[in-house]
């Protein structure tokens, strides 16, 4: 006997990513159902986290049968490294709750943790299954780049020497941002001899309190 079953992919938050309707026999086992899911949406066997009436299905053995799956009946589905994007993202909020004045190194070391927790989402195809998220992770490294390699006192410095390379024998004075621009491209005021000449800035973002 057939079974219409609903296969529901959810992320951390419990939002849908996709939803595909399949028929499978009553008899067929957890283990096999892991195997067409895997065919269908390349989440590995071992990455995946199943779920039907907000239990987990644990027992391989087991058949939709066994487990009370009827006609038209929902399985969850969730990748198991969503707990390290959750984390991630737990880590990214808390940079930006910090203000960007006088915590660079805090922020920077907490960039440093935060991209640790990428590294097994790469290997087991997370962000595959789940583009969107691939998307916000682009848009957040960014960010993140800017903190780990981008750091005032490098902007003073390569900046300095280029336009007292540029400009030898006139004296070269940089001045900040007012901090009041906390949030946009971290940059400096050029003043060469005393005469506002140049504003030079950083490709990546500050990650503000407010963004």
């Amino acid at each position: 006997m057939e079974l219409s079953l609903i296969l529901n992919l959810q992320d951390h938050e419990g939002s849908s990513h996709r939803k595909k309707p399949l028929k499978f026999d009553k008899e067929t086992s957890v283990e096999q159902l892991s195997k067409a899911i895997n065919s269908l949406w390349n989440i590995d066997e071992k990455y995946q986290e199943l779920f039907f009436n907000g239990q987990q299905i644990l027992s391989l053995k087991s058949t939709l049968q066994d487990i009370g799956v009827k006609d038209d009946d929902e399985i969850v589905v969730c990748h198991t490294m969503l707990i390290n994007w959750r984390t991630y993202i737990q880590m990214i909020n808390e940079i930006k709750r910090m203000t960007t004045s006088g915590v660079t190194d805090q922020r920077r070391e907490i960039a440093l943790k935060a991209r640790i927790q990428l590294s097994p989402l790469y290997s087991s195809n997370f962000f595959g299954v789940y583009p969107s998220l691939a998307i916000e992770e682009v848009n957040i490294g960014k960010s993140l780049n800017f903190l780990i390699h981008n750091t005032k006192k490098y902007l003073h410095r390569s900046v300095s020497a280029y336009f007292q390379t540029a400009y030898p024998g006139k004296t070269v004075e940089l001045k900040n941002k007012s901090e009041e621009f906390a949030g946009v491209h971290l940059g400096v005021f050029v003043f060469i001899d005393n005469e506002p000449s140049y504003y030079a800035k950083t490709l990546g973002s500050v990650p503000g309190p407010d963004e």
